[in-house]
């Protein structure tokens, strides 16, 4: 991701894994200078626990929109995100979730074609799935 340069203001960068897995993931922070000279900042432990076993997105290839399908142990806030292949968040919405079943309707008609991701964060839990913009 690109950086900011030199400054004195606290600066904070987001990523999104797309190819998360069950458990602990580690990450190796490594911070590039402008000249091309890596530093290793350090390695961190995130732990990801699934929210939906059985999130669904469909259409998949779709056109227009989809509609992201998944049940909800509370009623709560639900963070919903569109990655492109690299992990770069393309698109991120708040959610009111209600127990139970969920139907979440994406507008994608701005996407160019290609594979995407749809990333869900429920109190610090996620699930992922992928999709095709045709």
């Amino acid at each position: 991701m690109q950086g900011q340069g030199t400054t004195d203001e606290l600066t904070t960068y987001d990523f999104v894994d797309p190819h998360v897995i069950e458990g602990i993931n580690y990450y190796r922070l490594t911070q590039v200078d402008l000249n091309g000279k890596n530093t290793v900042v350090g390695t961190i432990a995130l732990s990801y626990s699934s929210i939906a076993e059985n999130l669904e997105v469909f259409p998949n290839p779709a056109n227009e929109s989809i509609t992201v399908k998944f049940e909800s142990e509370s009623t709560e806030i639900g963070q919903l995100f569109v990655l492109d292949n690299s992990g770069r968040i393309i698109q991120s919405t708040d959610h009111p979730l209600k127990k139970g079943s969920n139907n979440l309707y994406v507008d994608v008609r701005h996407l160019k074609p290609g594979n995407y991701f749809i990333y869900l964060s429920i109190s610090q839990r996620n699930t992922s799935a992928r999709f095709i913009k045709k």
